[in-house]
């Protein structure tokens, strides 16, 4: 039990660390791709609306191979889910004896 709890608190503790990080990461990213519009979404031309879906997959492209890697380098792995809608999940990776 007492297992479980320290790796729980691990958790939170990179978990905040983990969303500094990402938010940096995709602030800096959209800093430079940014879908020039003065329309929200909801009202954008047609062009406009493409643009920014191609821009989704390709921030994700971007931001995945860094969250592996940053969650790796603190002996946690990444489960990424199916669609969009839900969020990524980390496990405690095994160490060798």
């Amino acid at each position: 039990m007492g297992k479980k709890l320290s790796e729980q608190k691990e958790f939170e503790a990179l978990n905040k660390e983990y969303l500094l990080y990402v938010t940096r990461l995709r602030r800096n990213w959209l800093r430079h791709n940014q879908v020039e519009s003065k329309n929200v979404y909801e009202v954008m031309r047609p062009d406009e609306r493409a643009k920014v879906e191609e821009k989704i997959p390709a921030l994700a492209k971007y931001i995945t191979p860094l969250t592996e890697a940053w969650w790796k380098q603190r002996g946690w792995g990444v489960i990424w889910p199916e669609g969009n809608s839900k969020t990524m999940q980390v496990y405690k990776l095994e160490t060798a004896k």
